[in-house]
């Protein structure tokens, strides 16, 4: 079964990517100036379809909402049963409530899409003045939510989206950035020690009447 990104709960948040442990592929496209793309090989390049990652806007917000919502029932469905899960979608993905994050000063929320503008996958990241024990460095940033549809991965969107949030974090002068991973997720731990996370602590992630149980991963930037 494939997971996605945690989202918050129970006061925490919590992260992940359902990426799998093959999705070390990055496609050409002209659209990434980010990408390093001169190690693929030729004919992977070309099959691959291209996407874009760009800044949400207040305006994305009606496009962003029901995607997060879509992605975590995709990834959530079953170990997250209902009536909790329905519940869950309209706490945490309502169109006002998205609104007013990406209208936060201390947020970026990056959005990836497709060659048709179909939106993909998507990153929340904001200011994390007070980071768990094991997080060091001057200034902190947390990745809140890291999705990308499971229809999609294998295509190097997980990485170039991971690069842009390193980029983002940088840019605000942030050192450091951290996450929470379910344990139960090896290919999502997998992932993001190849984005050279290291595990620095355990929290748990509260659902429901459920708790589960999360690594607390941090990278130096």
């Amino acid at each position: 079964m494939v997971r996605g990104a945690r989202c918050e709960a129970g006061g925490r948040s919590v992260t992940w990517c359902a990426l799998p442990p093959t999705s070390n592929l990055v496609p050409r496209t002209p659209y990434l100036t980010l990408l390093e793309v001169a190690f693929l090989p030729l004919s992977n390049a070309h099959a691959l379809p291209p996407f874009t990652i760009r800044q949400a806007t207040v305006d994305d917000a009606e496009k962003m909402a029901p995607l997060g919502a879509r992605l975590f029932a995709q990834a959530y469905a079953e170990p997250h049963p209902e009536p909790e899960l329905s519940r869950y979608l309209a706490r945490s993905f309502s169109v006002e409530g998205i609104r007013e994050a990406i209208a936060d000063d201390g947020v970026t929320m990056l959005m990836v899409e497709d060659r048709e503008g179909g939106a993909i996958a998507y990153v929340y990241i904001r200011e994390s003045p007070d980071p768990p024990p094991g997080v060091h460095g001057k200034r902190a940033r947390e990745i809140v939510r890291f999705y990308v549809d499971a229809a999609c991965q294998g295509r190097g969107i997980g990485a170039a989206l991971m690069e842009e949030c390193f980029k983002d974090a940088k840019n605000r002068g942030a050192d450091v950035v951290w996450l929470q991973v379910w344990k139960e997720a090896p290919w999502a731990v997998r992932f993001y020690l190849r984005m050279e996370f290291s595990v620095i602590g355990s929290a748990p992630f509260y659902f429901g009447d459920q708790v589960g149980d999360d690594h607390v991963m941090a990278k130096s930037l």
